[in-house]
């Protein structure tokens, strides 16, 4: 599986190259990658580059930073590295706060997420704050 991926990334990646989409594919495969299954360092690598081609490509506070941001906190919470989790998290929320506003359903979707991290965790006081935090934001709309 692994090498008919590979294959086709190349061919893609010179397509991406042309249109200046590559983190857009980037953030696709990685996607399509963790709703396969798949983990491992490949998909962790596409996902690290696909977050260093957005930031260089949109800046460091572009809401498509915040969206890898959250592709690869999806990859790492698959992968039981919470730790490495929190950080991103916290880093998309502010990207989204700043850009988009506090009340958009896009930040309640971060504070979800995080709160879905903090219980996993064990940090349930956190967890409930976000969650209070998104249901008000929420319900504003």
């Amino acid at each position: 599986m692994y090498l008919a991926l590979e294959g086709n990334f190349d061919k893609i990646w010179k397509v991406s190259l042309e249109n200046s989409t590559i983190e857009t594919w980037k953030g696709f495969q990685t996607h399509k990658l963790l709703k396969m299954g798949i983990s491992g360092i490949w998909e962790d690598t596409l996902a690290k580059e696909a977050l260093t081609v957005a930031e260089n490509t949109s800046g460091p506070n572009h809401p498509n930073v915040a969206t890898f941001l959250n592709n690869l906190t999806a990859l790492y919470q698959a992968q039981g590295k919470y730790a490495e989790v929190e950080p991103l998290y916290k880093r998309a929320l502010t990207i989204a706060k700043k850009i988009l506003g506090p009340e958009h359903p896009h930040v309640a979707t971060i504070n979800e997420n995080l709160a879905e991290l903090y219980q996993k965790m064990g940090k349930k006081d956190d967890a409930q704050k976000l969650k209070a935090r998104a249901k008000k934001i929420r319900s504003n709309r």
